[in-house]
C-alpha cells in the first residue's frame, strides 16, 4: 500500500494558525509515504512567507514533490516578478520547477503551470507549454508499467465552481488527451480551493482528476480547509477528502477507483 497526502494552497501570509497546526498533526499521524504540494505556498511571494512555508514543509518527515502556484511569484514587486519570478521559490523550496519523484509504488511528475505574466490582465491564469507536455509524456512512457503514475500542477484542468474554478489551463483537452495517451493515471491540481475527485472518460484512456482544497488558508470558497489522502494497493485507488472540524482534520468523503487491464472505472 502506498499512501500520499495531497495538499495545496497553504498561502503562508494568509493562514489560519489552528489549521496549520492541525494539518501537520493529522498528516504526521496518518502513516503516509509521501507528500505532494500543488502550489500557492505563499500569499504574495514574499521572503518571510517562503521562509514560513519551507519551515512548515520540514515538519513532514517524508519525501515530497512540490510545484509553484501563481501566488509564488512576487505579487507586488513587478521588477522582481519579471526579472527573477522563481528566485525566492528556488532559494527556499526547490531548485527544480518541474520535478519528478518515485514514492513507493507511485511515480509523480510535477509541472509549473504558473506564469510571470499573461497576454490578458489576469496573471493568475495558468499554462502548460508544449515542451512541458512533451517532457512529461516522455517521463510517463519511460516509467514502470506497474507504478501508479500521477501528474501534479497548480491550475485546474476541468472547470469547477467560482471564478478560480473556471481558470483552467490553456488547451485543457489537449493536456488531458496527451496525459491519458502516455499512461497517466491521476492528475493532482489545486487553485480553486475546492476539493474534488472524478473519473474523466473523454480521453482515449480514462484517468482520475483530483483537486485539493485550500489546506490552511483563510481564503475559503464555500467549504472548510481540506486535503486529500490517496491510498493505492496495486488495484484500487481511494481518494479521501479530509476536512477541518472542531476536532481537527477528519475524513469527510471517499471515492474508490479500480484499475483493470490498464483502464480505470
Amino acid at each position: 500500500m502506498t499512501r500520499l497526502a495531497h495538499i495545496s494552497d497553504i498561502h503562508f501570509g494568509a493562514v489560519d494558525p489552528a489549521a496549520v497546526e492541525a494539518l501537520a498533526v493529522h498528516i504526521n499521524a496518518a502513516g503516509i509515504d509521501g507528500l505532494v504540494v500543488t502550489g500557492d505556498l505563499t500569499q504574495a511571494g514574499r521572503k518571510d512567507e517562503f521562509r514560513q512555508a519551507a519551515a512548515y514543509l520540514d515538519r513532514f518527515d517524508v519525501p515530497a514533490l512540490v510545484v509553484p502556484g501563481n501566488h509564488d511569484t512576487p505579487v507586488y514587486n513587478l521588477g522582481r516578478r519579471f526579472v527573477d519570478p522563481w528566485g525566492r521559490y528556488r532559494q527556499h523550496i526547490h531548485s527544480e520547477l518541474n520535478p519528478a519523484i518515485n514514492i513507493g509504488e507511485a511515480f509523480v511528475i510535477g509541472l509549473n503551470s504558473a506564469r510571470r505574466a499573461n497576454l490578458t490582465f489576469d496573471w493568475s491564469l495558468g499554462r502548460l507549454s508544449s515542451r512541458q507536455l512533451d517532457d512529461a509524456t516522455k517521463r510517463l512512457r519511460s516509467s514502470s508499467h506497474s507504478k501508479l503514475k500521477l501528474v501534479a500542477f497548480h491550475h485546474p484542468v476541468l472547470p469547477g465552481p467560482g471564478r478560480a474554478g473556471m481558470a483552467v489551463i490553456n488547451q485543457p483537452a489537449r493536456a488531458l488527451s496527451r496525459f491519458a495517451e502516455a499512461g497517466a493515471d491521476v492528475l493532482l491540481t489545486g487553485h480553486a480551493h475546492v476539493a474534488r475527485a472524478e473519473l474523466y472518460k473523454k480521453a482515449q484512456n480514462p484517468l482520475i482528476v483530483t483537486a485539493a482544497g485550500t489546506a490552511t488558508s483563510t481564503r475559503l470558497r464555500g467549504e472548510a480547509p481540506s486535503y486529500n489522502l490517496l491510498s493505492w494497493d496495486g488495484r484500487e485507488l481511494s481518494v479521501s477528502i479530509h476536512r477541518l472540524s472542531q476536532n481537527g482534520y477528519e475524513q469527510d468523503s471517499t471515492k474508490t477507483f479500480t484499475r483493470k487491464n490498464n483502464s480505470w472505472s
